[in-house]
């Protein structure tokens, strides 16, 4: 499985620093993406792709969406600091925000897992799930989401974001959104793969497909609770091990 970060931004990027500009925004991108390539680099089933490096300026956006996708990625990540008003004056506007494309339901699905970790590692006001039609999230052909770790331009939230702790809890939230993304243990570094355990034995034969178990039979796919619901049988789900009990 191979997970994209793409620190956003870079050095020469206009406006993108704090208004006292101590803070440029790629140095802290690039810190988070860093950061989150090491801890997902610890999981064998996992290939990091950094979009670029802290050295390299003037990689482009179409650069950086075709390097994901001639890899053939399978999540891609984008990670920026937010602004507000001109980037000139300090402003009140504060807090966290995701985005995905419009209309992606694998889109959604990731901003929503990373919603919930990043508003859990960052402590910081939830300003929601959103869609924008973003270069990074459109033209990328594997599930996108850009993290909006906070604003530069809040006189608090622009030192929170220069520090070595918080950036490391943003790129735990990345961290911990690809790994229930792909659904990859956290413990054993391994993908989990579900299994069916079927009035005691163990079936093969069945696939697992937007988190609902669809079971072979007679040449068709059938939804697992169909079957259960037929029978008289109830379906107990363990979360940790992904096991669906049927009994």
């Amino acid at each position: 499985m191979i997970v994209a970060l793409d620190p956003g931004h870079d050095k020469n990027t206009a406006g993108k620093r704090s208004p006292d500009g101590n803070l440029r925004e790629f140095e802290f991108n690039q810190a988070v993406a860093n950061t989150a390539e090491e801890i997902l680099s610890k999981y064998a089933d996992i290939k990091v792709l950094l979009t670029k490096q802290m050295s390299e300026t003037n990689v482009s956006l179409s650069s950086r969406t075709q390097a994901a996708n001639q890899a053939d990625a399978d999540l891609f990540i984008s990670i920026h600091a937010n602004a507000h008003g001109n980037g000139s004056t300090w402003t009140s506007a504060n807090g966290f925000e995701i985005y995905h494309f419009p209309g992606s339901l694998e889109g959604r699905r990731v901003a929503e897992i990373g919603h919930k970790h990043a508003i859990a590692k960052t402590g910081l006001r939830d300003r929601g799930i959103k869609t924008a039609n973003f270069h990074v999230l459109r033209e990328t052909k594997m599930p996108a989401v850009l993290f909006e770790f906070g604003f530069m331009t809040n006189k608090m939230e622009c030192e929170l974001l220069k520090t070595p702790e918080f950036r490391r809890a943003c790129a735990e939230a990345v961290v911990l959104t690809a790994l229930e993304f792909l659904e990859v243990d956290k413990m054993n570094g391994v993908k989990v793969e579900p299994r069916l355990i079927f009035q005691g034995r163990e079936l093969k034969n069945f696939i697992f497909h937007n988190n609902i178990i669809f079971l072979y039979i007679g040449g068709s796919y059938i939804p697992v609770r169909d079957v259960a619901y037929a029978l008289n049988l109830e379906i107990k789900w363990n979360d940790v091990g992904k096991v669906a009990y049927v009994d």
